[in-house]
């Protein structure tokens, strides 16, 4: 995918379809403890239907809402009941197990999205384990964690992003940096 990129980065083009970064993963390589303690806010798991993660009854004061994967499951807890009603700003759900029957395309897709979701909450705990999920980010979106990273004194974290910059993108141009919108 590395090549893709600098290509289009190359002939300023916009990627023809999100797909075209996220990256192919292994089923061995998806362990079930992948999410587990990852801090997620509720309103970032919202809208992604089309991903096939599907939010239910974020309402005012409900205490039955959630969300469901598309042919995988991840155990969660929210950090409250609904009490309020502005898309759950501020509340959060903390991941647990990770699942699946058969590693599809599908699962794939759901990996990578959890995946971006959760990188912010492992750059600032200084959780090292980001590194593994690099695949599939461009080099302005992991620009932003390193600042991010420095930010919270996370150098553990700062470190390995580094490194990891340095060994991946060590031919791209600073100048060309861009970010997807997925």
């Amino acid at each position: 995918t590395k090549a893709w990129q600098k290509y289009f980065t190359a002939h300023g083009l916009k990627q023809p379809f999100a797909q075209v970064w996220e990256p192919v993963r292994k089923a061995e390589e998806i362990k079930d403890d992948r999410y587990k303690d990852c801090v997620v806010e509720i309103y970032r798991m919202n809208s992604k239907d089309k991903h096939g993660i599907h939010s239910y009854g974020l309402h005012a004061y409900s205490d039955d809402f959630g969300f469901t994967l598309d042919e995988c499951e991840l155990e969660y807890e929210p950090s409250t009941w609904r009490l309020n009603w502005d898309g759950a700003t501020g509340e959060t759900y903390i991941f647990g197990a990770f699942k699946f029957k058969k590693f599809t395309r599908k699962v794939n897709h759901i990996v990578t999205i959890l995946d971006k979701l959760t990188v912010e909450d492992r750059v600032l705990k200084d959780d090292v384990s980001v590194i593994e999920m690099m695949p599939g980010f461009t080099l302005a979106q992991i620009t932003d964690f390193i600042a991010a990273a420095q930010e919270a004194n996370a150098h553990n974290v700062l470190a390995a992003l580094l490194e990891y910059k340095n060994n991946n993108f060590s031919g791209f141009d600073p100048m060309d940096e861009f970010t997807l919108e997925w």
